[in-house]
């Protein structure tokens, strides 16, 4: 079988789509060595990936990503005469006659219509609709988004197939000095820090964090909350407004995560909605708790292996934040245990094992 693999999002600066389709193409390709993948980049890219049956194939051309894989793909995929296509991001190029796997992380632009524009509403629909309904199998990340694909799409319940994701081990404590050195470039040494990675939607309550910690340095001056990620929703003047206790970073640089997620007293992620909600579990590995909204996928995945509040209220905020400071090393400790125990389960390698096993039953194109 020759599978052709849309590899755009397997940028030098990776998304979360990117760091999920790269985690799972190195367990997934040498799984059988039979099968003949062609992964597809988009401009001079390096996937990191080295396998004897993957080829990589940069398809050059500038503009979007939706000019890019409706041209310069859809073109390389009609002549490689491919069993089967993937794409990891929402979408398929139009028009593709090819038997088509596709991810959906989540649905959020029906389930959420107020974050998005009716622009963006439109493009969404338009682009990962259609590739919904063509798809023969359609991959998601949690039971949530699973139901939610199949309530909000209306298709067949049979072709969604949930895989959990796996965490990726480069994710590890940084040292004692990695952390002293990441404070001191980012001018908050000696401070606590309370931290977010993420786009700033609606959904993720960046306002309430930044309100929950004037409450909190009221008794901890100390705290700092350190917001990464870029800003979708929230008003510049909040942001940008040299408030004592708030430190903006648009992004960081991939070595930099560790350094990050480590020196966090303890990472917040109040989202109402997600499909997986990985960086969580980034810093989990990172030895560092988190602070989340029992909604979406994130009770499902994180059950017994974060702290809760029921609703993404300032105070709520605040006073979960001053409770785990009380007991900060002893909360700690107790749900880095559990996540020792429920870590082999989040592998890369049990998720693409599961990938390749529907991947083998779908029925062979004739």
């Amino acid at each position: 079988m020759r599978i052709g693999l849309d590899g755009a999002c397997l940028s030098p600066r990776p998304t979360g789509v990117g760091r999920y389709f790269q985690g799972l193409l190195r367990e997934l390709i040498p799984l059988d060595p039979e099968l003949e993948y062609t992964l597809f980049m988009k401009g001079e890219a390096d996937p990191g990936l080295r396998f004897p049956n993957l080829r990589t194939v940069t398809l050059e051309g500038g503009g979007s990503y939706f000019i890019w894989q409706n041209t310069r793909l859809r073109r390389a995929l009609r002549n490689g005469e491919f069993d089967r296509f993937w794409s990891p991001n929402y979408s398929l190029p139009l028009c593709l006659s090819t038997p088509s796997i596709l991810t959906v992380h989540d649905i959020s632009w029906r389930s959420l219509p107020g974050d998005y524009s009716w622009a963006q509403r439109w493009y969404k629909n338009v682009t990962a609709g259609r590739g919904i309904r063509r798809a023969g199998i359609i991959f998601t990340d949690s039971d949530f988004s699973r139901d939610e694909i199949v309530r909000h799409a209306r298709v067949a319940a049979g072709k969604v197939k949930r895989v959990h994701l796996g965490i990726d081990e480069k994710f590890q404590r940084a040292g004692d000095d990695e952390i002293a050195g990441f404070k001191a470039r980012h001018g908050v040494p000696g401070q606590r820090l309370i931290g977010f990675l993420g786009s700033f939607f609606k959904r993720r309550h960046v306002p309430e964090m930044i309100a929950a910690m004037e409450i909190a340095r009221r008794r901890a001056p100390d705290l700092v909350l350190v917001l990464v990620g870029e800003n979708y929703s929230v008003p510049p003047a909040l942001l940008l407004s040299g408030r004592p206790g708030v430190l903006w970073l648009e992004r960081i640089a991939e070595p930099e995560l560790n350094a990050f997620y480590s020196s966090l007293s303890l990472f917040l992620y109040p989202s109402d909605y997600e499909g997986f909600g990985l960086p969580p579990m980034e810093a989990l590995n990172c030895g560092t708790p988190s602070l989340l909204l029992p909604r979406g996928s994130l009770a499902e995945v994180y059950e017994g292996l974060a702290l809760f509040i029921d609703r993404p209220d300032p105070a709520l905020i605040a006073e979960a934040i001053a409770g785990y400071l009380q007991r900060e090393e002893e909360t700690r400790q107790r749900l880095l245990d559990r996540w020792r125990e429920r870590k082999p389960y989040f592998s890369w390698k049990r998720a693409a094992a599961e990938c390749l096993g529907e991947i083998r039953q779908a029925p062979c194109p004739s």
